[in-house]
């Protein structure tokens, strides 16, 4: 009886591991397509830059996330950058 009792207690917590493995290899898959290139860019307004976390999806802006504080350079400082403007 107890072997019986301790059988089905094991395939229960089995199903539940399975099932679970199951949503989360479902939930990871729906996150990589939520935006398909990551990186970060300073974004300078004449002497002062922000570094920000810029999420794309299909050459389209989806999220921008500051990830550093305000650096201020000197006043003669010249952003050398090509496609300052270009995000993603």
């Amino acid at each position: 009886m107890e072997s019986k009792n301790l059988m089905g207690i094991l395939m229960i917590f089995l199903a539940i591991a399975t099932i679970f493995s199951f949503y989360m290899y479902k939930d990871n898959s729906k996150i990589s397509l939520e935006y398909d290139y990551e990186w970060t860019k300073a974004i300078c307004e004449k002497n002062k830059c922000i570094d920000y976390q810029i999420k794309c999806l299909k050459g389209k802006v989806l999220e921008i996330n500051p990830v550093s504080k305000e650096v201020i350079f000197s006043k003669e400082w010249v952003d050398k950058r090509n496609n300052q403007n270009k995000l993603c």
